[in-house]
């Protein structure tokens, strides 16, 4: 991990800006934009969660929000260096070389929820040709899972 004096979002960017009294501070491994896919955004949330369970008072980590040029906004969360909170970012750093995901029950759900809400924004025309696409009974499309329709739908929702 880096030192927030170190931290630039992108090459363009001046490093440590802002938070001067938080420049020896870690930059924590998960970071989050506007745009931010479903893996990212679990990372983020199961992270944060982590660091609220061993540091509930917030002492040691803070979230710090930022506008950005290029993404519209992000999301850090600075560490205070030697802490358990620090110790906590170095093993989900770790973790995050060997595996992508830092918790499979939280993406899981976070995935299962995406396709539902795709699913639902569909008029019940677009649900009949995606259904025709799948080729399952265009009566299908009114059901209210797509889980229950066909895998090939599910996997267009997921995109």
């Amino acid at each position: 991990m880096q030192t927030y004096r170190e931290f630039r979002p992108t090459g363009f960017d001046v490093a440590g800006l802002g938070c001067e009294d938080r420049q020896d501070w870690l930059v924590g491994p998960c970071s989050i934009t506007r745009d931010s896919e479903i893996l990212c955004q679990s990372n983020w949330h199961s992270m944060i969660a982590t660091f609220e369970d061993i540091d509930p008072n917030g002492e040691d980590h803070e979230a710090h929000s930022f506008g950005h040029w290029a993404c519209g906004w992000f999301e850090i969360v600075l560490i205070r260096p030697d802490s358990a909170v620090a110790q906590s970012a170095k093993e989900i750093e770790s973790a995050l070389a060997d595996y992508p995901v830092l918790s499979d029950d939280d993406y899981s759900e976070r995935e299962y929820n995406a396709v539902i809400e795709a699913w639902e924004g569909l008029d019940l025309h677009d649900r009949i040709r995606e259904c025709a696409r799948a080729g399952v009974s265009i009566f299908a499309a009114r059901r209210d899972n797509p889980y229950d329709v066909s895998d090939y739908i599910v996997d267009a929702l997921r995109g």
